[in-house]
């Protein structure tokens, strides 16, 4: 079997019952996103895979340590977002693209970034074209705290990019891009 020469990144995968730290291996000048949107792969290779308890801290508790493996295939309808690998990008026309920020609604927590999207469209209706994993660019999160108004709630955790699962998403927030006049609440 013919196999293309790969490259080998650090990535954080978070499920809903688990974080993996290990490695990921990616197809020269493709992105994350661009692996995990191969409709012909369900699962993603991790090589040196630790697996933890699921939460949002990083780095983990070693008393969260519930396994590690040389290797182990991650279903990926199971993620909900990653960090690591490397950032997907337009094959098309960039002038046909516009950066529209958005927040994804997990369980607990927000992701605020950046996505990219063909101009002039409503978010509503690239939502229904996209592919299911996507580039989010100056990601930030935020922990929802219980009981309490999302308000002024500090950023947790600041990425260059994160790899999102938008199926796994709760919502997906269209929010403005920052203006030193404008502020609102968590996304400002």
């Amino acid at each position: 079997m013919y196999r293309q020469p790969r490259d080998s990144f650090e990535a954080r995968i978070y499920t809903t019952e688990y974080r993996i730290y290990g490695n990921i291996h990616l197809v020269r000048a493709a992105g994350t996103a661009d692996i995990l949107n191969l409709e012909n792969r369900t699962h993603v290779p991790v090589t040196g895979a630790l697996v933890y308890a699921a939460g949002l801290e990083h780095p983990p508790q070693a008393s969260e340590l519930k396994a590690d493996t040389p290797f182990m295939a991650v279903h990926k309808a199971n993620i909900c977002w990653m960090v690591g690998g490397r950032p997907s990008v337009s094959r098309g026309n960039l002038a046909l693209f516009e950066r529209k920020r958005v927040a994804l609604l997990f369980e607990g927590y927000i992701l605020v970034g950046e996505l990219y999207v063909h101009k002039n469209t409503r978010l509503s209706d690239q939502l229904a074209v996209l592919k299911t994993f996507q580039t989010l660019s100056g990601a930030v999160l935020y922990r929802i705290p219980a009981q309490q108004p999302i308000v002024n709630v500090p950023p947790d955790q600041q990425f260059d990019f994160v790899t999102v699962n938008l199926n796994k998403a709760n919502s997906v927030i269209e929010v403005p891009l920052p203006s030193p006049d404008l502020h609102i609440t968590l996304f400002g």
